[in-house]
């Protein structure tokens, strides 16, 4: 249109090329190590008498590690490059490198996620919170004990402890915002630290409140993993959580104070909570997974039910009622993670098929004899 009403245009002009960009030093001596310090692994345990498929091996971990300590590659993909040389070299057979796949972790770590997912989505969690802070008192104690709970009371069902404080920070905002704290002020970082602590502190504490518990689960022997089911887990970890919670609410109390005696926006909460409405269908279904899965998973002693067919009960239904999506299923599930963490799964076991975990132990020696079977 422009040519026919006679307009000018000017010639496209040639395309500038974006600046060659060097690699950073760490990636080029990474990558340089990763290359000439595997060989020279592999030659050395030769010469100091391992067999063949054991300096292999240990060639192919120190080159992962390696990968991991010049942070190479995203931290997911050193142990499956691993994994895939075990298995073109043949040190292993598909059943022992890919044990991980094969396992309940992998049941279990799905179904925690997609229940955790569907909390979020649903809106029950932010929905309890505000419960939460409608019916605790209003003094800055009880501000920072709510922020607390709340990270406490997502733990068991949700493996990671970013996906926590994401949930926790908008309540944070809030109350800084109702009490119109300044920022950096004493009485907000107080609360910043509650939000921190309440969604970080008790990862260790539950087996499902973190991926890598579940991954160390899995690589226990099958009679240690029927014990470790259920409660034992938490009251195994019941005197270092009550100890890190204590420390905290005093360490809390030293550094920032009493603090600020205001009182949250009670009112604008109260409309918050009743802008939501009745309780959805997702809701329902949402709160009904997670009673379900916490009851079962306490109760395994008595039932004789794994948690992982309880979260593969769960991870089925979510499906099934279209609660989780196509696109959920692909995004709010951290694959990278779970890829992670089995893979690590598999490289474990073929350290003990190739007998290396014993020749280490016997290369130690009497160092660990105080511990006494404890």
């Amino acid at each position: 249109m422009g040519h026919v009403g006679g307009e000018s245009f000017m010639k496209p002009g040639a395309a500038k090329k974006p600046p060659a960009t060097a690699l950073p030093v760490r990636v080029r001596v990474g990558w340089a190590m990763a290359v000439v310090f595997p060989p020279a692994v592999y030659f050395l345990g030769s010469m100091a008498g391992l067999a063949v498929e054991t300096a292999l091996f240990v060639a192919i971990l120190s080159a992962t590690v390696l990968m991991w300590l010049f942070n190479l590659a995203d931290e997911f993909v050193p142990p499956l490059v691993a994994i895939a040389a075990v298995l073109i070299v043949g040190l292993a057979p598909y059943e022992v490198a890919l044990a991980g796949f094969s396992s309940r972790t992998l049941t279990t770590l799905l179904g925690v996620y997609a229940l955790a997912a569907v909390l979020s989505a649903s809106g029950l969690s932010y929905r309890f919170m505000l419960w939460l802070l409608l019916r605790l008192p209003d003094t800055p104690f009880w501000h920072q004990t709510a922020l607390l709970l709340s990270g406490y009371i997502l733990s068991p069902i949700m493996p990671s402890g970013n996906a926590r404080l994401s949930l926790v920070l908008p309540f944070y905002r809030d109350m800084v915002q109702g009490l119109n704290l300044p920022a950096k002020s004493g009485a907000a970082t107080a609360l910043m630290a509650a939000a921190f602590s309440g969604s970080m502190l008790f990862s260790p504490m539950f087996l499902t409140s973190k991926s890598s518990n579940l991954t160390a689960f899995g690589m226990l022997p099958v009679q240690l993993q029927d014990q470790f089911q259920g409660l034992f887990w938490l009251v195994a970890a019941a005197v270092a959580a009550t100890t890190v919670t204590v420390v905290h609410v005093v360490t809390s109390r030293l550094l920032f104070g009493p603090g600020v005696a205001a009182g949250l926006p009670k009112p604008r909460l109260a409309r918050q909570l009743a802008l939501l409405g009745p309780v959805s269908p997702a809701e329902n279904a949402a709160l009904v997974g997670f009673v379900l899965f916490l009851v079962g998973a306490a109760t395994t002693g008595w039932h004789q039910v794994s948690p992982a067919w309880i979260a593969a009960f769960l991870l089925v239904g979510l499906l099934l009622l279209g609660l989780l999506s196509k696109k959920d299923f692909q995004q709010k599930i951290d694959w990278p993670m779970i890829f992670f963490l089995l893979s690590l799964d598999g490289l474990s076991r073929a350290i003990s098929y190739l007998g290396l975990d014993t020749s280490l132990a016997n290369s130690i020696g009497g160092m660990f004899d105080f511990v006494d079977g404890r």
